[in-house]
């Protein structure tokens, strides 16, 4: 299993960067712009935190999201999240404005009610602590769910 979370540009200072997690707990994070913590750092999760997200994205069926969620709103961040279980792999992007506004009837229509693309983004980010690189403590090594 792999999973990948992009936060990209917006007209502002919106954190840049990619997460990758791995089934076995491997996470790597690289800053883009806007995080103290440039550049490629890695830790580790436990591998029971990466069941719970693995869960999460087979609940909200992400494998029938669509593609792209992009908003004619141009001033907000993009988000991409990419997952891969086994042989099948799944991108779903958005961007111009914040995800967690995509109408819920957007999602019900995928069969995804009360789950949204930010809800899934926002789980890998608590997943391994995104605000220790984003807000400057690097600290390496295991990180709680």
């Amino acid at each position: 299993m792999f999973i990948r979370l992009s936060r990209g540009y917006c007209y502002g200072s919106c954190p840049i960067y990619t997460l990758s997690v791995w089934g076995n707990g491997r996470v790597r994070f690289r800053g883009e712009g806007f995080v103290e913590s440039m550049g490629v750092h890695t830790g580790k999760v436990d591998e029971a935190c990466v069941v719970e997200l693995f869960h999460r994205f087979m609940e909200a069926d992400f494998f029938s999201l669509p593609e792209n969620l992009y908003s004619h709103m141009v001033d907000g961040p993009s988000t991409d999240l990419v997952f891969r279980h086994g042989n099948r792999r799944h991108t779903v992007g958005s961007a111009g404005v914040p995800p967690r506004e995509l109408s819920a009837a957007e999602w019900e229509k995928f069969g995804n009610a009360g789950v949204t693309l930010e809800d899934l983004a926002d789980s890998v980010d608590r997943l391994i602590e995104t605000e220790r690189w984003i807000g400057g403590d690097a600290r390496l090594g295991n990180f709680p769910c």
